[in-house]
């Protein structure tokens, strides 16, 4: 999304832009556009260090009509990293009299204060696995935490402030404070689409490697979505990533019962099923995802391929699945529509 030019008299008056660029993703942060779950079967990447937040949680029509040509103006520059030009845009409109324009002035001068006080990147934990540590100062996060409280003060329905000050309590390492954050503000949002817009902070638990904070932030969700299955399978797979294997198994069919025709809440319980060698129920489970799957997803196909041959011990069975599903499988592993390993084993007298 590009910057708009700015009027002269930009800081007097925003006009009203066409909006042709305008729609389409409504959270603009990089680091934050990430999926919402993380259960066993998904992928939740980092998106780099940018300490972003907050942008646009909401949509962005509801807003009022100041408040989103604000918006419009400010974004682009926080998201491509123009901080100075932000903060030259915006401090001016702290002294506007619209509510909207302070608010958003509010929300883009909390973004320019976590990147003046951005720390690198920690190095990963030496056990293994992502790297710990906070990516914001704390002189930082205390200025954005201003920010975003005077936002939320001037407009308490701005569902972007109170997610921001989620966020960057997260960023700065403070995760009670954020999953305490959050809870209040969950007695205000509780609609379906308040409930995507936090759901991404899983991804920035995860980010941070903050899987047991993570476990208590989606039971927090949890609370006032208790049939959510996306947040049922997500508490079934941090069970799972903290090693508690009975508990993931018991969320896994919790997930499955509340979606059926999801086809990730029946890869996670396939998968479940696999690590507990429980092949026969693996397999249905995982045919059950392709099914619903409907070829959408050839990495699936394949790793079903591998699955048949390795934990079934069927690699004849693997190439002729393989043959029609999995091309890549098939040449690497099969010759004639026979596999290579199968036919290299020594045969029993």
């Amino acid at each position: 999304m590009k910057a708009k030019p700015v009027p002269a008299a930009a800081h007097e008056e925003l006009r009203r832009q066409p909006s042709a660029e305008k729609r389409g993703r409504s959270w603009l942060v990089p680091a934050l556009a990430l999926l919402a779950a993380v259960a066993c079967g998904e992928r939740a990447d980092d998106a780099g260090s940018a300490p972003l937040s907050g942008t646009s949680g909401e949509n962005e029509a509801s807003k009022p009509t100041l408040a989103r040509e604000a918006f419009e103006y400010w974004a682009p520059l926080v998201t491509t990293g123009r901080f100075e030009e932000a903060r030259v845009l915006c401090t001016p409109w702290l002294e506007k009299q619209e509510p909207s324009y302070r608010t958003e002035a509010h929300k883009c001068l909390a973004n320019v204060a976590i990147a003046d006080d951005s720390l690198p990147v920690p190095a990963p934990d030496p056990r293994g696995g992502r790297p710990q540590g906070p990516r914001v100062g704390a002189e930082g996060v205390d200025l954005a935490l201003h920010h975003y409280d005077q936002a939320i003060l001037l407009t308490p329905s701005d569902r972007d402030a109170h997610i921001g000050r989620a966020d960057v309590l997260i960023l700065g390492g403070r995760y009670d404070a954020a999953i305490e954050s959050v809870e209040q503000s969950l007695e205000r949002f509780t609609t379906r689409a308040d409930l995507d817009a936090f759901l991404l902070l899983t991804a920035r638990f995860r980010m941070m490697n903050r899987n047991e904070e993570a476990f208590e932030f989606l039971r927090v969700l949890e609370t006032v979505h208790p049939l959510d299955h996306r947040i049922v399978a997500n508490l079934g797979a941090f069970h799972s990533i903290l090693g508690r294997n009975d508990e993931a198994l018991e969320y896994a069919q919790r997930a499955v019962a509340l979606a059926p025709d999801d086809p990730l809440n029946r890869w996670n319980l396939a998968q479940l099923y696999d690590r507990r060698s429980e092949f026969e129920l693996a397999d249905k489970s995982f045919r059950q995802a392709l099914d619903l799957l409907q070829d959408t997803d050839p990495e699936a196909l394949c790793r079903y391929a591998d699955f048949i041959a390795d934990r079934l011990d069927d690699p004849n069975r693997a190439c002729d699945y393989a043959l029609l599903e999995c091309p890549r499988y098939f040449d690497e592993h099969c010759e004639g529509g026979v596999s290579r390993a199968a036919a290299e084993r020594p045969r029993s007298s």
